[in-house]
């Protein structure tokens, strides 16, 4: 990845849910972003089988752009997104997806989420690089 320079925009703090949630602030004419999870990563951990992932995507005022994937993780997690236009206003948005994939090892295969959604909770601070 080439050098990064420039100041870091925080956009906020999001909670994702079964809705789409969209960043309060436009994230302007930026390609590169941070993101810092948050969660309670010891019970996230050890509910085996359950997963919780997010999708992203960019807001125009009258159309949004095709959504992509984010995995929470314990790093920072840095990406490179370049929106389709340029040089309009547009926000960032995020939805919680919720799946369950058994585990060989499991006598049933229940599909209880009202107890996974708790522990599968996660919070995403996004950042957009400000070119100076």
């Amino acid at each position: 990845m080439p050098e990064i320079s420039g100041s870091w925009l925080d956009l906020g703090i999001v909670f994702p849910g079964n809705e789409w949630k969209i960043f309060p602030q436009d994230i302007g004419e930026a390609t590169i972003f941070r993101v810092e999870y948050s969660t309670d990563w010891e019970a996230w951990e050890e509910l085996a089988g359950y997963q919780s992932y997010g999708i992203l995507r960019v807001y125009y005022d009258s159309w949004v752009e095709p959504s992509f994937r984010v995995y929470p993780q314990k790093n920072i997690l840095v990406f490179s997104y370049t929106p389709i236009l340029q040089d309009i206003p547009k926000k960032i948005g995020v939805r919680r997806i919720l799946k369950y994939r058994p585990r060989p090892y499991r006598k049933y295969n229940l599909k209880d989420f009202s107890y996974s959604s708790t522990i599968l909770n996660w919070s995403l601070r996004l950042f957009a690089l400000q070119k100076t």
